[in-house]
């Protein structure tokens, strides 16, 4: 079984000794890692998760830069008191995000597919996904974002209070709809046409244990019912029905949603804005005349 590295250090490459392995997943799971001796952080319970490889993490920098969609999350996440977990492919992605992460706060793991095979192109779906079910659980509120997000600094506790009302209301994890209920090529047998579709760059996970479950389910209906496109929503969408018990609906406001000139950040004061860096510049300009910060978000 493979194992990892470790030094000494916040966020250090640790060694990872596979402590079971998942029959369906397949995945040695991460376990190991809270064994590991490391300063508390501000905030132990609740953090950020998130997963990237290829393009996004050869682009990471230290400070701002062009399209460094990675990089801009990585620094609204270091400005607040929250820990987060970044995924990526191998050890030489390791190496370069522990070299180009903003803050330590910010620790690095990595997630191979089992077998060793380097995912590409639509697959790389395969990867995010496999990366949120091999960390989970992670913090006992884990909240998973895409990389192309900015986060309204100063409202960050507002966002992590919505874990406060999925518990509240009894449910393991919370979503907001998709721009499209159900796409055509997104048909399911089995699941009702009412149910729509849940944006998976935004997830609550708020029930641990739960939570690595679905978060299980999700990775195998990808790997074996994948839609055409390679989208990964589809195959959410039929493991959320059969959770949906446990499903917590966030109102779509919380984020703003779109490329630039679609959709105003500053309309209903949204926690999260979703489109990417490259975006948010043009909009910036279009609208704010380039103004580096929008209502809160740093562009």
């Amino acid at each position: 079984m493979a194992w990892r590295r470790r030094t000494t250090g916040i966020g250090a490459p640790r060694t990872v000794w596979p402590c079971s392995v998942r029959r369906g997943l397949v995945v040695a799971t991460l376990c190991c890692l809270a064994a590991a001796k490391t300063k508390p952080s501000a905030n132990t319970t609740r953090g950020f998760l998130l997963a990237a490889t290829r393009t996004p993490v050869k682009d990471l920098r230290r400070k701002p830069s062009g399209k460094d969609d990675l990089g801009a999350l990585l620094r609204d996440v270091c400005a607040t008191p929250y820990p987060a977990r970044l995924v990526v492919g191998d050890a030489s992605e390791q190496a370069l995000a522990l070299k180009n992460r903003p803050c330590t706060t910010v620790d690095v793991a990595v997630y191979q597919h089992p077998g060793g095979r380097r995912l590409t192109d639509v697959h790389l779906r395969y990867f995010k996904v496999g990366a949120i079910a091999s960390s989970l659980p992670l913090y006992t509120y884990t909240l998973s974002l895409d990389n192309d997000v900015a986060l309204r600094r100063g409202a960050v506790d507002e966002l992590f209070a919505i874990f406060d009302v999925i518990r509240k209301n009894g449910k393991a994890l919370g979503l907001s709809g998709a721009h499209v209920c159900a796409p055509r090529q997104h048909k399911l047998k089995g699941v009702s046409s009412k149910f729509c579709e849940r944006n998976s760059g935004m997830i609550f996970f708020a029930e641990p244990a739960r939570s690595a479950k679905i978060a299980a389910a999700w990775l195998r209906e990808l790997e074996h019912h994948t839609s055409k496109d390679g989208h990964d929503q589809m195959p959410l969408r039929k493991v959320l029905y059969a959770n949906r018990d446990h499903l917590y609906d966030v109102p779509k406001k919380t984020q703003c949603r779109g490329r630039s000139g679609m959709a105003s950040p500053c309309s209903g004061m949204p926690l999260i804005w979703h489109a990417h860096k490259a975006d948010r510049v043009r909009w910036a300009r279009a609208h704010q005349k380039g103004a580096a910060e929008v209502c809160g978000f740093v562009v």
